[in-house]
C-alpha cells in the first residue's frame, strides 16, 4: 500500500462507535514500563486545520501486530471528532475481533481535551471508535498552534485478537507520525 500524503483528504464512509470525552484536566494515561509490545504511542500533526471541510486519516501505523489509522473529521455537528480505526477492517477474515485500549487527544501547548482509556473491542460491526473531543468554535482558544496546525496524540495498546494472525514487526515500541 503506498504511504498517505497526510495534508491530502481522504473522503470514506465507515461506522464510528462513540465514548465519553473527558474535559476534566490533562492527565496522559499511566503505563507500566518498560512498555509491552502492543502499545505505541503516535503524534499527528494536521497542517492548517481550519481550511480542512473532509474528514482525512493519519498514515497507518502499526501496534500489537495489528494496522491502525487516526481519523479526523472536522465537521462533526460543529465538533471535532477523533477516532482510531482499524485500517484494513475490510479486508480482514470474518469473525475478526481487537480489544484494544487507547487514548486519543487534542494538544497543543497550552492545553489538552482527552478521552478515557477503557478497553474496547473492534469487529466489522464496530472497526473504529471515536469522540467528539472539542467544539469547532474552541479551536483558537489555544488548541492550534502559531501555524494553524493541530496535533492528536494517540496511545493504542492491543489486548487481545482474535481470528488474525499474530505479526511480530521488529519495530521499536514507539513511533511518531508526522
Amino acid at each position: 500500500m503506498a504511504a498517505l500524503n497526510p495534508s491530502s483528504p481522504i473522503v470514506f464512509s465507515i461506522r464510528v462507535c462513540f465514548i465519553s470525552c473527558s474535559r476534566a484536566p490533562f492527565m496522559p494515561p499511566v503505563r507500566a514500563s518498560p512498555p509491552s509490545p502492543g502499545l505505541m504511542f503516535v503524534t499527528w500533526v494536521i497542517k492548517d486545520f481550519k481550511s480542512l471541510q473532509h474528514p482525512i486519516t493519519s498514515p497507518e501505523f502499526e501496534s500489537g501486530g495489528c494496522k491502525w489509522r487516526v481519523g479526523v473529521n472536522p465537521n462533526a455537528n460543529n465538533s471535532i471528532c477523533v477516532y482510531l480505526t482499524v485500517s484494513d477492517w475490510g479486508k480482514l477474515p470474518r469473525g475478526w475481533k481487537i480489544k484494544a485500549k487507547f487514548w486519543l487527544a487534542i494538544k497543543s501547548p497550552y492545553q489538552r481535551r482527552a478521552t478515557r482509556d477503557d478497553p474496547n473491542y473492534f469487529d466489522w460491526y464496530c472497526p473504529a471508535w471515536g469522540v467528539n473531543l472539542l467544539d469547532r468554535s474552541e479551536l483558537d482558544d489555544g488548541f492550534l498552534d502559531d501555524h494553524g496546525d493541530l496535533s492528536i496524540e494517540a496511545h493504542v495498546e492491543v489486548l487481545f485478537k482474535s481470528g488474525l494472525q499474530t505479526c511480530c514487526c521488529g519495530k521499536g515500541f514507539r513511533q511518531h507520525v508526522r
